[in-house]
């Protein structure tokens, strides 16, 4: 550690030693901080004190933010306001999108390039897909690898996804009220 501060912010925050705990005043609230920085992050975030507000001046919007970063993300996706669209640039194809994240999605979804093939490791499996989500979700459904298990909170029913405890909760209610 080059400065004493530093220093003894580190004990403080990773060792818990010499820590001056700072609490948050609101009724019926127990967060407390190391930092004064962050309890005063923790009111603004959670009881709106000391916020300074920034509000949508479109006609008729009632958005407000408390950060002026986010008003200005939120004016450029629902008003397109200062919007730098990225096009996909593929020959006739005039999709445009909000990020050349989006974009390169676009590109190896309707045109096939640049793909990033994910592919399953289960024994003679042959599943690929262009996310790690999707193969995520077929290791679950077809192989029961890394299942989390929904349980339904009226019975022993149990489901790999929370849709399927919510269709099951929709029969389960409609049995109830019979």
């Amino acid at each position: 550690m080059k400065r004493k501060g530093n220093f003894k912010r580190h004990r403080a925050a990773v060792h818990e030693i010499d820590v001056t705990w700072h609490d948050c005043p609101e009724p019926n609230c127990s967060f407390k901080a190391k930092q004064e920085a962050n309890l005063k992050q923790h009111r603004a975030d959670m009881h709106n004190i000391g916020v300074t507000w920034y509000d949508c001046i479109e006609l008729g919007c009632e958005y407000k933010s408390k950060q002026e970063h986010h008003l200005k993300v939120y004016r450029a996706d629902v008003h397109s306001i200062n919007m730098l669209w990225w096009y996909c640039g593929f020959e006739d194809c005039e999709h445009r999108a909000k990020s050349n994240g989006n974009i390169t999605k676009h590109k190896a979804n309707k045109h096939d390039i640049d793909v990033v093939w994910w592919f399953c490791d289960y024994k003679d499996s042959e599943y690929r897909a262009n996310t790690n989500g999707n193969v995520r979700l077929h290791n679950a459904h077809k192989h029961n690898i890394g299942v989390e298990w929904n349980q339904c909170p009226h019975c022993d029913y149990k489901a790999k996804t929370n849709r399927e405890i919510t269709m099951h909760k929709g029969q389960f209610v409609h049995l109830i009220q019979r």
